[in-house]
């Protein structure tokens, strides 16, 4: 298509990317579409059109982390020439979810309903995500990664952004227009699905043919083996788990009638997800260079502190435009924290390891991700809602400042594919 030669063109995009790109570019944006029915915006329709309670919107957040924390056991698939599989099926099933939504709301329009069916879709949605990595890893070239992922997540946003604002009118006209939002969403995400399956997989010459050990197996021998990438996720852990703990809590703060902001569909929907997401477009590619340039070890750290800030804000807001401003900030860094989460594994992983390294991180992820929610909706009974976004600042801090002091002196080792530190892990396969 022509649109997409002159984005490739533009970009200055590798000539050994450029089919890759083109059908990742299709697949990013039908993924724009399947963000804007995201937890934080389902969270919002069950706070104002079921009433539901907080454990359900906890419930949506933490179904996300359920897909990751499974995630590791397709990750043992991610080095074979049949991976493409791995992707396009759990992605096909989560779209069909999605479309489901619509039916069963007629007959059985129940909030608890509506939550168990998204949750499935979400889980499914994400549990890939170590595959997609590798594909990654195999087919962009190192020097200009971080370069060509953020203008796919730049045109990604650009229609989350869209269809967000364009669901937030429809529901703001009737709450219950949900049943039209999801199968829209489901629609476009399947033929995104096909899209991305069209990408020929670049396989090493030197690629495994024996059967890979258990992933749990090799889940262990990684984090004892590989000390400098185990404390590198024991850091992120504590920062990842004040985020996801938070997340629910900024929704339940926007919408919730007794702590007075009490925002409307578009109100809320701007705040939690659509000014964040605006405000990354303007910062992708300038994170995607940085990344290139420096590595994620090296700027993970400074990706930190806005979203520290955010929370203190939220603690001292007394209306919306206070949270409108923090969202702002959280976005200045969500582009970049998105990008060195999906590219930081490729800094520690021999090449030929990166999708069982991704698969630990993901469910890592996955385990704080399913516990974080809840604890975030048992502070605000337990300690207040305030004290709740006080705790996430704190973790977030300590984690700000540990991996200050890990960056020091490190290097990247992802360059040209080879591993430069001194430690190589021992051989995952029998």
């Amino acid at each position: 298509m022509a649109f997409f030669r002159r984005i490739i063109d533009y970009f200055v995009i590798p000539v050994e990317a450029k089919d890759t790109f083109k059908f990742d570019l299709q697949n990013g944006i039908s993924k724009g579409f399947v963000l804007a029915g995201s937890a934080s915006v389902a969270g919002v329709i069950l706070k104002k059109t079921f009433s539901s309670s907080d454990f359900e919107v906890a419930l949506l957040h933490s179904s996300v982390s359920l897909g990751l924390l499974f995630s590791i056991f397709l990750a043992s698939h991610s080095e074979k020439p049949n991976k493409m599989d791995y992707v396009y099926y759990p992605d096909m099933i989560a779209r069909w979810l999605f479309i489901l939504i619509a039916l069963v709301s007629v007959f059985l329009p129940f909030s608890i309903v509506f939550t168990l069916v998204l949750c499935a879709a979400f889980a499914f949605n994400s549990v890939n995500t170590p595959v997609v990595t590798s594909i990654y890893r195999s087919n962009y070239p190192d020097h200009s990664r971080g370069k060509i992922m953020g203008v796919v997540r730049t045109f990604f946003n650009i229609a989350f952004v869209a269809a967000s604002y364009l669901f937030s009118l429809m529901l703001d006209m009737d709450g219950h227009n949900y049943i039209y939002v999801y199968p829209i969403i489901g629609l476009v995400g399947i033929w995104g699905a096909m899209q991305f399956r069209k990408i020929k997989i670049l396989m090493p010459a030197d690629v495994s043919t024996s059967t890979p050990l258990h992933p749990l197996i090799q889940l262990r021998r990684v984090l004892k083996n590989d000390k400098p990438f185990a404390y590198f996720m024991w850091y992120w852990a504590i920062f990842g788990f004040a985020a996801l703990m938070v997340d629910p809590v900024k929704t339940i703060f926007v919408t919730d009638p007794i702590y007075a902001i009490n925002a409307s569909y578009e109100e809320a929907i701007l705040a939690v997800t659509v000014i964040p997401q605006a405000v990354m477009l303007l910062t992708f590619a300038f994170w995607g260079k940085q990344i290139d340039k420096y590595g994620v070890i090296k700027i993970r750290f400074i990706l930190n502190i806005l979203p520290t800030i955010n929370l203190l804000l939220f603690y001292f807001a007394t209306d919306l435009n206070l949270i409108y401003i923090a969202s702002v900030l959280q976005g200045v860094s969500m582009s970049g924290a998105q990008l060195s989460w999906q590219l930081c594994v490729m800094e520690f992983a021999p090449k030929n390891q990166v999708g069982i390294y991704m698969g630990i991180h993901t469910m890592l992820t996955g385990i704080r991700g399913i516990i974080a929610p809840f604890v975030g909706a048992y502070l605000i009974g337990a300690a207040g809602i305030g004290n709740t976004f006080l705790v996430g600042f704190v973790l977030m801090l300590i984690s700000t400042i540990m991996m200050i002091r890990f960056a020091k002196n490190k290097t990247r080792h992802d360059l040209q594919n080879n591993i430069t530190r001194e430690f190589v892990p021992k051989p995952l396969a029998g």
